[in-house]
């Protein structure tokens, strides 16, 4: 029987650095054959194939097969990927409530007819879909499982959750308060993720949330205008800490209020399993295994 990863900080360190290389080369490849010629569609798509590639690589390495990575073409797919969406914007409306109500949200008519506005919800949909799948498959792919059977659920959590928040150091208007939401963010996703065994879950809530601020309120995310909403222009003012600012509502202190809330309630609504995440409970018996021997 192949054995599983090794719970030693050496093996566990190669293994990220492999991951990375694998992710780099297809990256490589990818661009040769001219997917990064597509602006942020290419590079994410390009981001998406290397990164999932680059898991299987891993997981086969690991005697496991292509589905544990968590983006099985199953049935139920469809519906988390949707309800997770739901929960994205869900998360988002009562901050763009408060934010109104304290003036520091406003919505203005921009030009625009309906069936732009109906094209472009269409194509943003999609495009976010696919950033959002990017960034899930590469923080809380394999790394996170990985670390998550390495060092408990807990440190792998802090561990991603700060990673996820520090790369975007280069975003316009970055600030501290910023970085720290977007690694609360992180950990809310991460928790999804080790709950539900599924990145399908944490791909609909990251795209509901990047969505509904790039679409709906027509806001940069995470600092960067990637949406221009037709008949509808949305604009933040105020206090930086309240508002955001150019980072837009990510930046907010109100976000960080929601974020840590939603962490909570996903955390103690069914409790994390106590020998890690479902990819080894219900498709690995080797690690439970490895944890009550």
């Amino acid at each position: 029987m192949t054995p599983g990863p090794s719970d030693d900080a050496p093996t566990v360190w190669w293994r990220i650095l492999l991951y990375l290389t694998g992710v780099m080369a297809g990256l490589g490849v990818l661009g040769l054959l001219g997917f990064d010629q597509g602006g942020l569609a290419g590079s994410a798509s390009a981001l998406l194939l290397a990164g999932t590639a680059s898991g299987w690589a891993l997981l086969r390495i690991d005697g496991r097969p292509p589905r544990a990575l968590g983006l099985a073409l199953r049935a139920g797919a469809p519906r988390e990927l949707g309800v997770g969406t739901l929960v994205g914007v869900a998360l988002l409306l009562p901050i763009l409530g408060l934010l109104a109500l304290a003036g520091g949200f406003r919505l203005g008519a921009d030009a625009g007819d309906a069936a732009t506005l109906w094209s472009v919800a269409a194509e943003s949909l999609l495009l976010l879909t696919v950033a959002a799948a990017a960034e899930e498959v590469l923080v809380r792919g394999y790394p996170l499982q990985l670390l998550a059977k390495a060092w408990g659920p807990l440190p792998a959590l802090a561990a991603t959750s700060v990673v996820f928040g520090l790369v975007h150091l280069g975003n316009p208007g970055m600030g501290w308060l910023a970085v720290v939401n977007v690694s609360l963010a992180g950990a809310f996703l991460g928790i999804l993720v080790l709950q539900t065994g599924s990145l399908w879950w944490a791909t609909g809530a990251h795209l509901g949330w990047n969505w509904g601020q790039a679409f709906l309120a027509d806001l940069p995310v995470s600092g960067l205008d990637v949406v221009d909403a037709p008949l509808w222009e949305g604009s933040l003012h105020g206090a930086l800490w309240l508002s955001g600012g150019e980072f837009g509502v990510e930046g907010s202190i109100l976000t960080a209020a929601v974020m840590t809330a939603a962490a909570i309630w996903t955390w103690t609504r069914t409790g994390l399993s106590p020998v890690g995440p479902r990819w080894w409970t219900d498709e690995d018996e080797r690690f439970k295994e490895s944890k009550t021997a």
